[in-house]
């Protein structure tokens, strides 16, 4: 009996313990429903300082294709001297013979990707010269402002994506630093050579019969004079067809007045340069259809 008792008393103690807890919030229930919302959202003010999350993540620009993989020669970083340096500045786009349009806007112009030369995708070619254009006027202004000492050359939007600098040593870390340049390196210049050609094609085997490799050719005037007219003659044809007669003709013409004339003025002289500027003309193809993905490997259909 006693033990009946003492639950019914336990059970009012927790009924009134619910009602006790559950009243005000009822009451609030009740108040705000009987209320309009109107007059509970004219009391609703900000606060004069909201709380703000502390990050120091910045987002980088996405670069271009080709400047993932593009990379600073190291000789260049930590220089302390400062001599001018004739530098090639990768900027953050890709050159119009390797752009695959991941540009919004801008359709592709890698012939890799459309399958059309250069000069077939004219519409899409302008288009996105003019954007590397406006790209790259931004980065130099950039450049022009932080490092008054630089100077600009050439630019490079076809095949390199840059442009030709000349700044001190010292300055390249600046350089770096500026946002669109995404690697520094060397400007060199190469001169076409064929060092390796007479061994590759085992010259050196017949040269000590016919006279060695210094007199080799002589008393042969007319097959010489033959060789070297046949060797100009393809050449001038090759580059009408292409279309650079007045650009890369101009520059074997001029070199050859300028410097190699001064070592050799005979027949034999003409027919090893035209030869060397054949060579040349092959590996400038080569180079030029290897960046523009127009080569194709054997077997390849």
């Amino acid at each position: 009996m006693n033990s009946i008792k003492s639950a019914l008393i336990g059970a009012r103690v927790f009924a009134r313990a619910v009602v006790r807890a559950s009243l005000p919030a009822f009451v609030l229930s009740v108040v705000t429903t009987a209320l309009p919302f109107d007059a509970f959202a004219a009391k609703l003010v900000p606060s004069a300082s909201q709380p703000v999350a502390a990050s120091s993540y910045t987002i980088k620009p996405v670069k271009s294709r080709l400047g993932r993989i593009s990379e600073t020669d190291p000789s260049l970083l930590n220089r302390a001297e400062s001599t001018p340096v004739r530098v090639m500045v990768k900027l953050d786009y890709d050159a119009v013979a390797s752009y695959e349009g991941n540009v919004p806007g801008y359709a592709a112009t890698s012939p890799k990707k459309t399958g059309k030369k250069l000069k077939q995708n004219k519409a899409a070619v302008d288009a996105y010269t003019q954007y590397a254009a406006g790209y790259e006027a931004q980065v130099l202004a950039q450049i022009a402002s932080r490092i008054p000492a630089a100077k600009i050359g050439q630019s490079f939007r076809v095949v390199y994506g840059g442009v030709a600098v000349t700044l001190p040593a010292n300055k390249i870390s600046d350089l770096l630093a500026i946002g669109g340049v995404v690697a520094v390196q060397r400007d060199n210049l190469e001169q076409p050579s064929t060092d390796v050609t007479p061994a590759f094609l085992g010259a050196t085997n017949v040269w000590p019969l016919i006279g060695g490799p210094t007199k080799a050719g002589e008393g042969k005037t007319l097959p010489t004079l033959g060789y070297g007219l046949a060797l100009m003659w393809s050449l001038g044809l090759a580059l009408w067809r292409a279309g650079a007669v007045t650009s890369v003709g101009r520059v074997y013409l001029s070199y050859f007045c300028s410097r190699y004339l001064k070592y050799r003025r005979d027949i034999i002289g003409f027919a090893q340069y035209m030869n060397r500027c054949v060579t040349h003309w092959h590996f400038y193809r080569f180079t030029r259809d290897a960046i523009a993905g127009r080569l194709r490997t054997y077997n390849s259909g």
